[in-house]
């Protein structure tokens, strides 16, 4: 086999899976070595892996407190998965895949998305996908968000919000992104939404983006959401 990241070869172990299903997609051991698997003792919220320097107490985490005093969002309620951490290898995984256009990386991770998705939000009634700016879109070439929820479940996917022209949120200071003005928007398309539903994004670093879109779709009147991150920042 050869890896999606560094594309060596590689030997492939022998399982049932690999079996009949020959042509699966991964990483090589010395790439997969280079990722770090959240524990499962995390911020009860946002799903960050307990750490002192980020936690006052060990249920949440001291964003999440931020979050729960902050005006505008203190009523909303999200719960997060992750299944990395964003160190500096997912970093540079994420520029390939995303910055710079190479889309079949996400497959990569096809296997552990699926897995996640199975167990934790089998009977969400949609998958909400991150609009990108018109922008960005062109940049990129692809929807990373929409990646991602193709692998989950296109059929319960739906494309309901559009994202105002701003700046990359990547570009801004911490306190410049839990206080910036939401930039998300209802398409009118489905105007309602009173279901149980489940917002996917590649990374969470501040939880801006996954307040503000919960903001939108409770105001919607979805009644239960929850978020899925590929890597916690």
């Amino acid at each position: 086999m050869i890896c999606l990241y560094c594309l060596k070869n590689y030997n492939m172990e022998v399982t049932w899976t690999t079996i009949f299903k020959p042509g699966r997609k991964g990483l090589c051991s010395e790439c997969c070595s280079n990722l770090e698997p959240i524990r499962e003792e995390t911020c009860e919220k946002c799903g960050r892996e307990y750490d002192e320097q980020w936690f006052d107490n060990k249920h949440i985490c001291t964003d999440c407190v931020a979050w729960e005093n902050h005006p505008n969002y203190k009523e909303v309620k999200i719960k997060n998965t992750s299944i990395y951490k964003y160190n500096n290898f997912a970093k540079e995984f994420v520029a390939k895949w995303k910055y710079r256009g190479d889309y079949e990386l996400i497959y990569a991770f096809s296997d552990e998305i699926k897995k996640t998705y199975k167990s934790k939000y089998k009977k969400v009634d949609y998958i909400i996908t991150i609009p990108l700016s018109t922008e960005r879109s062109y940049e990129r070439g692809f929807n990373q968000s929409e990646a991602i929820a193709k692998i989950m479940d296109q059929k319960k996917t739906l494309k309901v919000l559009k994202k105002n022209e701003t700046n990359k949120q990547s570009k801004k200071k911490k306190l410049e992104r839990i206080h910036s003005e939401n930039p998300f928007i209802m398409t009118g398309v489905k105007s309602t939404i009173d279901k149980k539903v489940l917002i996917v994004d590649d990374i969470y670093t501040t939880g801006t983006t996954m307040y503000q879109i919960s903001k939108i779709l409770y105001e919607a009147g979805a009644s239960e959401i929850s978020t899925f991150a590929l890597f916690r920042g």
